[in-house]
């Protein structure tokens, strides 16, 4: 099992007369890859990936700021 997070940041230009919102700023990808024992029973969802000693919450809340990005999780 491998999961992903992905970061993106932005940010917005504003002038007097033009304004530019949402021009990429940054990108950053963490991939961590796992046994299959770690599959829970009943698989993944959002509850048990966001859980305090989730996969999830263990790894990507060290690795990945929460500020005013957008995070992305994908599992393959």
């Amino acid at each position: 099992m491998r999961l992903t997070c992905q970061q993106s940041s932005w940010h917005h230009l504003t002038g007097n007369e033009i304004s530019v919102l949402g021009l990429p700023d940054g990108t950053r990808s963490d991939a961590f890859t796992y046994d299959d024992k770690h599959m829970p029973v009943g698989g993944l969802n959002l509850e048990t990936l966001s859980a305090e000693q989730s996969l999830m919450f263990t790894k990507f809340s060290t690795m990945c700021a929460f500020g005013t990005s957008s995070i992305k999780v994908i599992m393959s």
